[in-house]
């Protein structure tokens, strides 16, 4: 797999005025989260932080499905077995997403 995106570890600062800035391993901007405060609502600017963490950890969880599909698919033809269940169709569809292709 070619990687078009930033490569990873990524990292979040809750800090900015606006929201959270997700930063690169050279402490290039990645993107912006915007806050999302909503008259009085601190659920909604909470919010932007959770958002920020999860799209920090994007490049390690997409590199660890990557790995786990790979492993799944060697259990599957060393084994001579088909892996059941609805997951294996969830993370093809995940790593096609984030690579683009979906």
């Amino acid at each position: 797999m070619s990687k078009k995106h930033s490569p990873g570890p990524w990292y979040y600062d809750k800090q900015s005025m606006s929201g959270a800035l997700i930063f690169s391993r050279i402490r290039r901007i990645v993107c912006e989260i915007k806050r999302q405060a909503v008259a009085g609502n601190r659920a909604h600017a909470e919010r932007s932080i959770h958002d920020a963490r999860l799209i920090a950890a994007a490049p390690e969880l997409l590199e660890a499905l990557i790995e786990c599909m790979a492993d799944a698919s060697e259990y599957e033809a060393r084994e001579g077995v088909k892996l059941v269940g609805g997951w294996p169709a969830k993370a093809r569809a995940a790593i096609a997403k984030a690579e683009g292709a979906a």
